[in-house]
């Protein structure tokens, strides 16, 4: 998924591959579990991250499977942008609020649709990171080869 104004590149963003989702931006390139981005919009909407660019927040994620875990920190310097800066390699990329909701439906949450919660009474933002279970036999989500580049004016 690629955001572009006017020609511009905006942000890339990379289907799941190897439990992990591409984000790149002028040159810098993270790589995040699902769990986190799930995490990271859930919490924006929420409110927590606060909004004001003077404060920061913090998290860290975790998947079964995946040995490496996710330290991220957020700053919002506005109502409508986040920067994320992944505290283990030092790379930054900042998203917008619309930019995060498309890659959250169109990647994270097909993809984390394929995984059993132990308890099903928890919704996928809550659990990220804790009790998750794919099935053996539940094919990962495919990326979308029609997808073209998304226009944001």
């Amino acid at each position: 998924m690629t955001f572009t104004d006017r020609g511009k590149l905006l942000l890339d963003v990379g289907a799941v591959r190897d439990d992990r989702i591409r984000l790149s931006q002028r040159g810098q390139t993270m790589r995040l579990l699902p769990e986190t981005l799930s995490g990271l919009h859930q919490a924006w909407q929420d409110g927590n991250i606060p909004l004001d660019g003077k404060g920061d927040w913090e998290c860290s994620t975790f998947s079964p499977g995946v040995s490496a875990v996710d330290e991220v920190r957020c700053i919002c310097p506005s109502k409508d942008q986040l920067v994320i800066t992944d505290k283990t390699s030092q790379t930054v990329v900042s998203v917008t609020r619309e930019q995060l909701k498309l890659v959250v439906e169109r990647i994270v949450d097909p993809w984390l649709a394929g995984f059993t919660f132990a308890n099903s009474d928890d919704p996928p933002a809550q659990s990220a990171g804790k009790d998750l279970r794919r099935h053996r036999d539940t094919p990962k989500a495919k990326p979308e080869s029609s997808l073209s580049p998304i226009e944001l004016s």
